[in-house]
């Protein structure tokens, strides 16, 4: 089934969702604890199963987002006049790479 959003998709939106699942019971998610990492915050929670009494069945945990490792970036632009205006694409790249901690030992571009 489909998702379904406990709270609209206003800024108060807490991530939390219920679907339904394939032997007709439930499984709820829902975010534990943000944590930052440079400029990004990532979301770690845990999905609950229910079943049709909607008593809990398993804990799943997703994949825990980490950030102990950099990244390197690769721009590539066309400078042959086809992209205009020139200037607000160097614009737009400098607010994406702003967004990043950029330096030896960190993100590299």
């Amino acid at each position: 089934g489909a998702a379904v959003p406990w709270l609209s998709s206003s800024a108060g939106h807490l991530g939390m969702s219920l679907v339904e699942s394939k032997d007709g019971g439930l499984v709820a998610c829902a975010p534990l604890w943000s944590q930052e990492c440079g400029t990004s915050v990532f979301s770690s929670g845990r999905c609950v199963r229910l079943d049709r009494e909607l008593q809990p069945v398993a804990t799943v945990a997703p994949t825990a987002q980490r950030c102990s490792t950099f990244m390197d970036i690769v721009v590539l632009l066309d400078g042959s006049n086809s992209i205009y205006p020139w200037e607000e694409v160097q614009a737009f790249l400098g607010n994406v790479l702003a967004r990043f901690f950029i330096g030896p030992g960190q993100t590299q571009v």
